[in-house]
């Protein structure tokens, strides 16, 4: 079980690295560094631990409408002590969740949340038998505009570090599998090696083949299994019934493993 202090540090060097990057113009002001959405603890006691990953978080983290100044009504707890964004990050799910993006309880048809019914887990606790959590690998740092909008100085600037926290945080809470549905292009940051196409899908009016691909993924002797899907407006668009995607992910991961 990992220990508390571990991840006190890497948040600690999370909040470290907001402040030194708060002033820049492309940085969501005020705000605070998300190492990760969801229940840690819930998590951890899982049977099957599950991360989904994006690359940096939404700057409507902070904004009820788009054209509200940054705020934290989704953080109420938080008071710029480790403590508090410790208990910030955990509660996510049983405040004020941004939906569009990780889904309803129960009745989610898009984005990761009914693949991860599928998988028998969820943000959200007590709703399925494991526990997922969400974690950004470029930065913890929101930022207006997004990700793809930034200069590649500006996501240089903010990757170098934030990549390394994202690492020593998969090394701390090791899941047995990363839920990833971003640009392909991205994958390239990561230590991965591709072991087969699970699912693929034509789209014969966009001339696109949009696939499921599992993946090695490996941080010196830690080695564990990367699912990534195409995109389009929400994480993995493209298929229909995610459901039954997660249900076959999981039958294909036991069978494989």
């Amino acid at each position: 079980m990992m220990e508390v202090g571990n991840i006190s540090c890497i948040l600690q060097k999370s909040l470290e690295y907001y402040n030194n990057h708060k002033e820049e113009d492309y940085v969501v002001s005020p705000s605070l560094p998300i190492l990760y959405f969801g229940d840690l603890n819930a998590y951890l006691k899982s049977d099957f631990k599950v991360i989904t990953a994006g690359l940096n978080p939404s700057d409507l983290e902070f904004k009820q409408n788009k054209t509200d100044n940054p705020n934290f009504f989704r953080f109420p707890e938080f008071n710029h002590s480790i403590e508090s964004l410790h208990l910030a990050l955990n509660n996510y799910f049983n405040v004020k969740p941004y939906e569009k993006w990780f889904g309803k309880k129960y009745i989610s048809k898009s984005g990761f949340l009914p693949v991860l019914n599928g998988l028998d887990t969820c943000y959200y606790i007590n709703s399925k038998k494991n526990t997922a959590l969400h974690t950004d690998f470029c930065s913890p740092l929101a930022t207006n505009p997004t990700w793809s909008g930034l200069n590649k100085n500006q996501q240089d600037l903010l990757s170098l570090k934030g990549f390394e926290m994202w690492k020593e945080l998969v090394l701390e809470i090791k899941p047995d599998l990363i839920l990833i549905s971003i640009k392909k292009d991205y994958l390239n940051q990561l230590p991965i090696r591709f072991i087969r196409t699970i699912e693929s899908k034509f789209s014969r009016s966009k001339r696109i083949e949009y696939q499921l691909n599992h993946y090695k993924l490996r941080f010196g002797d830690f080695s564990t299994n990367l699912v990534w899907g195409s995109a389009q407006n929400t994480p993995l668009q493209p298929f229909k019934d995610k459901y039954q995607l997660g249900i076959k992910i999981k039958k294909y991961l036991s069978c494989t493993n």
